[in-house]
């Protein structure tokens, strides 16, 4: 048997329903030039690809069976992601989803304060509100040494990622393409920070890629948060960011309900099997029950791992093979159910004699561990109380190299055994086990290759020199085979020209502000997320109209903002790169002398007790976290030029400044900011060095006042009310004073 359409889409996931929509669109606006189309999924029962929801019943308190939608793969949303927000808003206020399905997860664990950070083997439970400097995920305990690297080096990602353009990242700047040549590793490790340092940025960047630091190129990072808004929009769990929302009722149920007006064309259990794109006439698809098709057009809706489980006809275009060779993610995620909410210790709290016992907020973050994140994914009730509902679940994640090892041999038992147990040492709780009288069951799902139809999770991963380079296999983004077969998934996420916001493909800094802010290009929006999915889907849906010649209002959309279709590939030029920062910033450079450590340590004591000041002095603490990091790396700027470890920046130009000599001082920083950062690394590798080298005591000056400044520094930090996501606001501490330009 064959069926003739004109375009074929294969995978019913974000994108190939999202493209499926926007042809039906295009045949409601233009009924005279409708295209015929069919939607095949392997699935037998469901949509939804990635996003892969399953109803779980529990009992209320009176004995009522209740089923809540819980989520074995994509599972969150936040209000930056525009076009799957859209979607959800417009469900809502068709009656298709419920307000209350869309809970906001930042709003439910506000009561809650205690959290849990696993560093470099070391456990740090501690109250967020008291956070050093408000940067949600850094201990207050933790050492001087790894704060000041983190300050620093988040600055360096912030530099890096703002002159990528997200459109051609071949196209980037020379001093930031030469990362594609080594994995994100390979840079952590050159950088030669303290361990606590470098293992909280490893428990960063892993939770946001879900895979190990080694398996994929610097470049691939740097480039997927550019495409996200920024690694510190990325790794903010809480409120405007990613991970703010979710829906209860299930992400693949409302890719369904969505679904609905093109469920004639969706054809189920339809493994695609080969597509032959021979000749100059139609692809034909054939799927494993042996069922033929035929279309103009084929659109593969897949991961580019999951496209690589299809046989082509001739062979995919080297370029192509390499995108689609890249591997995915090795993930396990587990829901944990209990009978009580045990973390929040909530009847502990009410006694007084048990005044202090911690009420954790269920969040945890961890690298190298068994699980390297935790939420309370505990349903709740309608805003704004969000109150318990009698179900109680804590989510965890185990990436990587763990995940490999726990997959050995995958049974139920095992996967409690290890997830109950890191659960018991993150919180220190004995009643986190499946031993205890709190535990009631374990769900688990894996994301690797066994999974059927989708080889990992969450996304296809790419390795170094797939981004850049002359021959780089990304140049194939956004261009059909022969004309005929089109790619599109969230990791290929692109936006439709006309539905493009930003004024270019890279970060655009905003001379106002010296560079301080500015705008993420939106060209590859949301790039492995849901929203990337859709957008993609969309923007290959309207090149295949555009290319079949049968929607001129698709044609004239494509040439009314940003690259048309023709040459979507192009983009805009990246602007003015800054001086190039070398892959190993001081790893070679000579130790700093201890008496210079001590001078510049006594001076940063100084400046933390001047500013330690009442309310209404002339030196009273800012009450804003963004302030305070900017504050710090202020401080940091003058205590390293005062020691000639830095030359010092450039004047900042007089007030009333036109665009002229904002731009000139934004230049003039992009050449200075390499040696600051050099200078600060240099200066805390030296002094980490001689804090550690012999133990605490009179006769360890740096350790003397490394501890004296960590204390003031804890006393400066818990004055405001300081709050926030993980690592969420940490990019203020050097953008006031170390500007960029691109």
């Amino acid at each position: 048997m064959i069926t003739d359409v004109d375009v074929l889409i294969v995978g019913g996931g974000w994108t190939g329903v999202s493209a499926a929509l926007r042809l039906h669109e295009h045949n409601t606006e233009n009924p005279d030039s409708a295209v015929t189309f069919a939607l095949l999924e392997g699935h037998p029962s469901r949509l939804g690809g990635r996003a892969f929801s399953y109803g779980y019943q529990w009992k209320d308190a009176t004995g009522a069976v209740h089923e809540t939608a819980f989520e074995h793969g994509a599972q969150y949303v936040g209000q930056s992601q525009t076009a799957l927000w859209a979607l959800i808003q417009q469900a809502i206020a068709q009656g298709i989803l419920s307000s209350d399905d869309l809970v906001d997860g930042y709003q439910a664990r506000l009561p809650y304060k205690e959290q849990v950070m696993m560093i470099a083997g070391k456990r740090y439970p501690y109250d967020r509100d008291q956070a050093l400097f408000g940067i949600g995920g850094v201990p207050p305990e933790l050492g001087l040494w790894d704060v000041m690297g983190v300050l620093v080096i988040v600055g360096l990602i912030q530099a890096v990622e703002q002159s990528i353009n997200v459109l051609s990242p071949w196209e980037s700047p020379a001093w930031v393409t030469e990362l594609d040549q080594m994995t994100l590793l390979a840079w952590l490790d050159s950088l030669n920070l303290p361990p606590g340092a470098r293992s909280l940025l490893r428990v960063s960047v892993e939770a946001v890629i879900s895979v190990e630091a080694d398996q994929v190129s610097a470049f691939y990072f740097f480039w997927y948060c550019a495409c996200n808004g920024g690694f510190l929009n990325e790794v903010n769990d809480e409120q405007g960011g990613p991970q703010q929302f979710y829906l209860a009722s299930g992400l693949d149920g409302l890719v369904e309900k969505l679904a609905a007006p093109i469920s004639k064309q969706i054809v189920p259990e339809q493994i695609v099997k080969k597509v032959d794109y021979a000749g100059d006439g139609s692809v034909t698809v054939t799927t494993a029950g042996e069922h033929t098709y035929r279309a103009k057009k084929v659109i593969v809706a897949t991961s580019p791992a999951s496209a690589n489980k299809l046989e082509f006809s001739p062979d995919l275009p080297p370029a192509w093979k390499k995108i689609t060779s890249q591997s995915m993610g090795t993930t396990v995620k587990c829901q944990v159910f209990y009978k009580s909410p045990w973390w929040r210790n909530v009847a502990a709290q009410a006694d007084p004699s048990k005044e202090g016992v911690p009420q954790y907020t269920g969040y945890c973050g961890a690298n190298d561990y068994p699980v390297i994140w935790v939420m309370d994914y505990s349903p709740v009730g309608p805003a704004p109380k969000y109150e318990d509902q009698g179900c109680y679940a804590l989510m965890t994640f185990t990436i990587g190299s763990e995940a490999k090892e726990l997959l050995r041999n995958p049974t139920q038992e095992r996967i409690v055994e290890w997830v109950t147990k890191a659960l018991c040492d993150l919180f220190n709780d004995t009643r986190a086990l499946s031993t205890s009288s709190e535990y009631l069951d374990l769900k688990w799902f894996s994301w690797d290759a066994t999974t059927p139809l989708i080889p990992g999770g969450p996304n296809t991963v790419f390795s170094p020199g797939v981004l850049t380079g002359a021959d780089a296999p990304a140049r194939a983004f956004d261009t059909p085979i022969d004309g005929k077969v089109y790619f599109a998934a969230a990791e290929l996420a692109c936006k439709s020209p006309s539905e493009r916001q930003s004024p270019a493909a890279s970060f655009v800094p905003d001379w106002k502000t010296l560079g301080q802010t500015g705008t993420y290009s939106d060209y590859r929006q949301s790039l492995g997320y849901m929203d990337g999915a859709v957008t993609c889907g969309r923007f290959v849906a309207e090149q295949v109209l555009v290319d079949l010649s049968l929607s001129p209002a698709a044609m004239k959309k494509s040439a009314t903002k940003g690259a048309g279709y023709a040459t979507a590939t192009n983009g805009a030029a990246a602007p003015p790169s800054g001086a190039p920062v070398p892959r190993t910033l001081a790893a070679d450079a000579p130790p700093i002398p201890e008496a210079t450590i001590c001078t510049a340590l006594t001076m940063l004591c100084q400046r933390l007790y001047a500013a330690s000041a009442p309310p209404g002095s002339a030196t009273t603490a800012a009450t804003d976290p963004a302030d305070l990091q900017a504050w710090l790396a202020g401080v940091l700027i003058e205590i390293l030029v005062a020691n000639g470890l830095l030359t010092p920046p450039p004047a900042a130009p007089p007030a009333g400044f036109n665009e002229v000599q904002a731009i000139a001082y934004m230049l003039e920083m992009a050449l200075w900011q390499p040696g600051f950062v050099a200078a600060s690394l240099s200066f805390i590798q030296s002094g980490y060095a001689l804090d550690s080298a012999s133990p605490p005591g009179p006769t360890n000056q740096v350790n003397q006042l490394a501890t004296i400044a960590s204390t003031l520094m804890r006393l400066k930090s818990i004055e405001p009310a300081a709050s926030g996501g993980r690592l969420a606001a940490i990019g203020g501490a050097l953008q006031a004073a170390v500007s960029r330009a691109e």
